[in-house]
């Protein structure tokens, strides 16, 4: 049990098996000027492995693993890049937040996984969806339809937006145009909430 660590300047974790639970709950991988800052896990887990409200300031890096049991990163907040690559999952991987305070990702994200090697499910809720590397979102969302990914509420899949305009409108146009914005409200709220 490696919950409520502190971690300074990361972590390596190579070529191990845990055959038990792997707890790193609240954990947080601080991030120390000057140094070149990596948490990376390289290992097999057996069991559930749980990551749930930890804190990596540091750049985190999950290559060549394989996840057996299930994978919670619930409430966790990634402040760096977040690296998914190459490795196999087996069992529910749960990336969600439960509130929106924090954005779980706050750089850019790289799932570069085999398809083949999900045989679980990746679970998102309330995440960026968009902050993952546009080739790899490509790839999850193709992966949604095998239902091996699972794009929950709260996720921005697609982020586009068009510059703000200023329309100068006069004193009589006003309810108009607020109950358009209106019926628009209205629509968002009920399809997507």
């Amino acid at each position: 049990d490696f919950s409520y660590g502190t971690f300074f300047s990361g972590l390596s974790v190579s070529e191990v098996t845990f055959l038990q639970e792997v707890i790193f709950a609240y954990s947080i991988f601080k991030k120390i000027e000057g140094t070149a800052a990596l948490t990376k896990f390289q290992a097999r887990f057996d069991r559930f492995t749980d990551f749930s409200e930890c804190i990596f300031e540091t750049f985190v890096i999950i290559d060549y693993s394989i996840f057996e049991g299930e994978v919670n990163f619930t409430n966790a907040v990634f402040k760096s890049r977040f690296f998914v690559q190459k490795s196999a999952i087996r069992a529910n991987f749960f990336i969600k937040k439960d509130n929106q305070e924090e954005p779980i990702f706050q750089d850019l994200v790289d799932f570069d996984i085999d398809p083949e090697e999900v045989t679980g499910k990746i679970i998102f809720e309330n995440v960026g969806f968009y902050k993952i590397k546009e080739q790899h979102r490509h790839l999850l969302l193709e992966m949604a339809k095998d239902n091996k990914v699972e794009i929950g509420p709260g996720c921005i899949k697609y982020r586009l937006q068009t510059p703000n305009k200023k329309i100068d409108l006069a004193q009589d146009k006003q309810a108009i145009i607020i109950e358009f914005t209106q019926s628009f409200v209205n629509y968002f709220l009920r399809s997507s909430g």
